[in-house]
């Protein structure tokens, strides 16, 4: 697909029925509208802690300097996206922001 994950989007791809995917984890939940959906539906929200295991695709669990490592270059990356934003408020995806 033609696009980044981490933000909700609509499947219309399956014979008619639509089926609404991504937001497994809400980041931020002051203010943010998908975390008020979920409390208007009685949707449980959970807390994760900030230090967490990290398996890989194996079910292997990630070494705390490979983690240190993949935390500091996703916030580099984060960091370079913000630091490209306009002036003005633009809503643009992090996927488009790192094309």
């Amino acid at each position: 697909r033609d696009r980044v994950g981490g933000r909700t989007w609509t499947n219309r791809s399956l014979d008619g029925r639509i089926v609404d995917l991504g937001a497994g984890w809400i980041h931020g939940t002051e203010g943010n509208p998908l975390a008020d959906l979920c409390k208007a539906k009685s949707i449980d929200l959970h807390m994760v802690p900030d230090k967490t295991l990290i398996y890989d695709n194996f079910g292997r669990l990630v070494p705390p300097v490979e983690d240190a490592q993949m935390e500091d270059y996703f916030n580099r990356v984060l960091k370079n996206a913000r630091d490209s934003l306009p002036d003005e408020d633009e809503d643009v995806s992090l996927g488009e922001r790192i094309k």
